[in-house]
Order: structure tokens, then C-alpha cells, then sequence
């Protein structure tokens, strides 16, 4: 059971008031998730959520364009889970409601906007140190969010990565507690960060490879690994809206850059770390959008999604088979097999899924 209370003191709440939600802050934290489209994707993120993590605040989803009729059945799943919508989400589901009816399978531009507005509302609001997680992500096994939140507070922890990567493990590595590993990544921790702020080095030129070309910094560039990644992981509040201020409708991580070497300025003894085991998986069947692996392989995912929706919401799709690992090809290759739908053969699902996870592997990222 999640114990809710108004998440951030305001001049109007009572002494009484804002020292209990101070204390809830202290013994547990708010967990947000990003949603969009993979209804089967949320709802297993959501059970393993019950499933795996103590010290629960409050499980609030973020929704940009789901198409209601999924959404009402999230709810009726979860009754205890909190479900916002986007300023677009009537536009974007919209479109997304009748596209396989569409004559084009060209996505319009509205589908690309980042629902930036939706997300740093509803983290102005949340527990001090929250849990970010995606739809696609899922717990696979136990954390206490609880004591996770007391040693960030005590150590100025700004992120806690939920997995290993070499990507994030270019600092040198030290214990914080039994579940955590403090990461001190060099370039917020020496003079040079003192240099790249003052000049704007973030505003005028790619950092990364500048750094590269002086044989500081490898082509996996542990900078923007920490720095800008806000899309996984326990966060300090302040330091993720540092990160994402004037954010517009796309990414841009010059921006998010220079805004995290600001929050460094100010917290010269912040700490980076990450769990010393993984703590969430993710899929490697599926996007929440099309992009040029999809036209390069001939398969549509935008219509994949609605496929698997539809036989979720049917009851045809378990969204928690094959956990802790992965959906099970074999279970997906099965419903396809039963769509006739040449956009979404079971051999161009294949031919996708592995181009998909080979592009991983070779961003050095951990592959179930």
C-alpha cells in the first residue's frame, strides 16, 4: 500500500503537515513512469514494482499518447497508481487509435514532441529523491527505496544508476553501503570542470570530442553518460530539473550539459553512484516508436505495438512472461503468426529485434 500526501510543503500547509511529509520523504519516495504506447510493457513494469521495491510513496504514471481504452485498463489493474496524461495525449492517441487504417504509415510531427512539461510538473511535486523508470523497464529484484534515499541524502547523492555498463563505469569505483557503489567521474571533480563551466565550453562546441581529440576521454564518454542520461534511475529532484531546464520539445544535451556542470558548481561534494547489482531489465522486442531500423528492416513497429496492445488488453498476452528476463520470442512470434499483417511478419520481427540488440551491444550497453 502507497501512503500519499501532498508531496512538497507549500506556505499554506501546517507545521504538522510539512514535518510528516518530511518524514515520508525519509522513509520512502515516489516512483514515476514514463509511458507511452506499450500498455504490456507498463503493466509488467507496474507488477514488478509491487512485486520487488520497499519504501513506496506513491507510483505515479506519465502518459504522452496511449489510447484511453488501454489506460482504463491499467487502471482497473492498478487501482492504487496515479495516471497523468500530456498536453497532446488527445492528439497523439488520436492518431495512433486509427492508424492502422491509415493510407501512409508517415508518423506526423506531434508524435515526436517530448512531453518535457508533463514530466518536470510532475517531479516539481515529488519526494526529494524519486525513482524514474520507463514503461519498457522492469524491477527483477528487491531494493529498499527507503535506506537507498537516507544514504543519498547523507552523501548529496545526485543519481544512483540501476545497472552496470561500462558506459557509467569510467570513475573510480568505492562503496557507499551494501547496495550502493559511489562512482566519482573525473570531470566533476577537478579544476577542469571549473574551465568548462566558465567558458561554456557546452554551449560552443561538442565537449566529447574535444576531449577525444586531446586523448582525455574515449568514444564512450563517461560525461555525458552521467551527466545527461535522466531517463533511468533515482534521482536527487533538484539536480534532474537542473539538468532539464529549458528543455523544448526535442533533446538537447549541450543544454542539459552545462546545466549539470551548474548543479556540480554548487555541490562540490556531490556523489554519482550506482547499485552494485542490476536492478532493472528492459525489452529488446519492441520500441515505443518507428525509426530507421524500422525502415531499413520493412517493419513497422508503430503497428507491432498495436498488434501486441490489442491482445494484452484481450487477454492473449502476459505481460509478465518470460520475467526477470525478457518477453519470450517464442510467445510474440506465435501472436504475430496469428496477424496477417505484411507489414509485421514473424521473420521481419526476427530481423529487427536482432538488429536491434546488436546496436546496443556495440553502444557498450548491457544486453540480457
Amino acid at each position: 500500500m502507497y501512503t500519499r500526501f501532498n508531496h512538497q510543503g507549500t506556505t499554506s500547509a501546517s507545521p504538522m503537515e510539512r514535518a510528516a511529509s518530511q518524514f515520508m520523504d525519509e522513509l520512502s519516495m515516489d516512483v514515476i513512469v514514463k509511458s507511452f504506447n506499450r500498455p504490456y510493457c507498463l503493466d509488467r513494469c507496474l507488477r514488478s514494482i509491487t512485486r520487488f521495491l520497499r519504501g513506496v510513496r506513491s507510483v505515479r504514471v506519465l502518459d504522452d499518447g496511449t489510447p484511453d481504452k488501454f489506460l482504463d485498463e491499467i487502471q482497473r489493474r492498478h487501482p492504487e497508481v496515479e495516471i497523468s496524461r500530456s498536453e497532446r495525449h488527445a492528439e497523439k492517441s488520436a492518431f495512433l487509435t486509427n492508424y492502422s487504417s491509415q493510407k501512409s504509415n508517415r508518423l506526423p510531427e506531434t508524435m515526436s514532441v517530448i512531453p518535457w512539461d508533463l514530466w518536470r510538473c510532475a517531479i516539481k511535486t515529488a519526494s526529494h529523491h524519486f525513482l524514474l523508470l520507463e514503461d519498457d523497464q522492469w524491477c527483477v529484484r528487491e531494493m529498499d527505496l527507503g535506506n537507498i534515499g537516507q544514504v543519498m541524502k547523507a552523501t548529496d547523492c545526485a543519481i544512483v544508476r540501476l545497472f552496470q555498463s561500462p558506459v557509467f563505469d569510467c570513475g573510480r569505483l568505492s562503496t557507499l553501503s551494501p547496495e550502493l557503489c559511489r562512482v566519482e567521474p573525473w570531470y566533476l571533480k577537478t579544476p577542469l570542470h571549473t574551465l568548462f563551466y566558465k567558458a561554456y565550453f557546452t554551449n560552443q562546441c561538442k565537449l566529447g570530442s574535444v576531449l577525444r581529440r586531446l586523448g582525455i576521454a574515449d568514444g564512450r564518454w563517461a560525461l555525458e553518460a552521467y551527466a545527461v542520461y535522466v531517463v533511468c534511475g533515482i534521482f536527487d529532484r533538484s539536480f534532474w530539473l537542473e539538468v532539464t531546464r529549458g528543455a523544448g520539445e526535442g533533446i538537447n544535451e549541450r543544454l542539459q550539459l552545462f546545466h549539470a556542470l551548474k548543479w556540480a558548481a554548487r555541490h562540490r561534494h556531490a556523489a554519482f553512484a550506482r547499485t552494485t547489482g542490476d536492478q532493472v531489465s528492459t525489452t529488446f522486442r519492441s520500441s515505443s516508436s518507428s525509426g530507421e531500423l524500422d525502415r531499413a528492416v520493412g517493419f513497422d513497429m508503430v503497428l507491432f505495438n498495436q498488434i501486441l496492445n490489442e491482445h494484452w488488453l484481450a487477454g492473449r498476452l502476459d505481460s509478465s512472461a518470460g520475467m526477470p528476463g525478457d518477453f519470450p520470442k517464442e510467445t510474440v512470434l506465435n501472436l504475430l503468426s496469428k496477424t496477417a499483417e505484411p507489414r509485421c511478419t514473424p521473420e521481419k520481427w526476427l530481423q529487427w529485434c536482432d538488429r536491434f540488440t546488436e546496436n546496443f551491444r556495440n553502444l557498450g550497453c548491457p544486453v540480457g
